[in-house]
Parts: C-alpha cells; sequence; structure tokens
C-alpha cells in the first residue's frame, strides 16, 4: 500500500493538501475567474440533512480538495485522486461520496494521477492546464 503522506503536505489551517491541488486550484481560478475556489471544503457542507443521519464519522468528516462555486451553475467538485484512492476501502469511499454529491446537485470531477502527469509535477503549464480542462469536459462541462 502507498502511503499518501509522501504526497500531502499540511497548510496554515492543518489541512492535508496532496500534490497537484495548488496547480489545479491556480488553473480552475484561470477557468472559472467569477466563481468562488474554496479548497479543503467540508463534504457536510455541500449536502442535505437526509444524507447526514445515515453517514459514518469518516464521511462526517471528510474535506473535498477543491470546490468551484459558481453564480448561476451548479457547484463543481474537484478531486485529486493520488494512488491510493486505487485501494479497495478509499474507492468504495470515494463511489459513495461522487454518488451522495451528484444527488445534491454537484458536478464531480477527479483529476486522476495517472491521467495528469503534468499536473503532479506542480507545474502550471499548456499541458497540466489541457490535462484540467479534458477531466472537466470528461464530467460533461464545458470550457
Amino acid at each position: 500500500m502507498v502511503d499518501s503522506t509522501n504526497y500531502m503536505k499540511k497548510d496554515e489551517h492543518g489541512n492535508f493538501i496532496g500534490v497537484g491541488e495548488t496547480t489545479a486550484i491556480e488553473i480552475l481560478r484561470d477557468i472559472y475567474k467569477t466563481a468562488k475556489i474554496a479548497p479543503q471544503y467540508p463534504f457536510v457542507n455541500l449536502i442535505n440533512d437526509d444524507y447526514k443521519d445515515s453517514l459514518g464519522d469518516n464521511y462526517l468528516k471528510h474535506k473535498l480538495d477543491i470546490v468551484v462555486f459558481r453564480d448561476k451553475d451548479k457547484t463543481i467538485v474537484v478531486r485529486v485522486q493520488d494512488k491510493h484512492h486505487e485501494g479497495v476501502l478509499t474507492s468504495a469511499r470515494d463511489i459513495v461520496m461522487k454518488q451522495i454529491l451528484e444527488w445534491n446537485d454537484c458536478i464531480v470531477v477527479d483529476l486522476n494521477w495517472y491521467e495528469c502527469h503534468f499536473l503532479w509535477k506542480e507545474e502550471k503549464n499548456d499541458d497540466s492546464i489541457s490535462e484540467v480542462i479534458i477531466s472537466l469536459q470528461d464530467a460533461g462541462l464545458e470550457v
């Protein structure tokens, strides 16, 4: 199993920031100039109370990598997925969270490590921008 802490650092608030997240935020700010971009946003803040009662602590404490709040369009949840998301338990949790977020009118975009090689270098360039745009389009968004 991969130790995910090798891919993370802590921000000034004690949140874990994974590889690729900082660059993804920069790219998303360029794409969605008028949107509010919120890193490490609590999962429970995006779901209605009906779902909260049925979720365990892991879900209730979970923070989403990046949330893009657009004025007139659905909220976008961007998950920057490193290798540890391939594990059985983590991938199962990811599927459940994605479904709940979609039921709560969010669009979920996954930036997977194996599809975003340039993003993982934490370099904002044409290649990493293209990787993010392709992932947004794959989720049905027009960019």
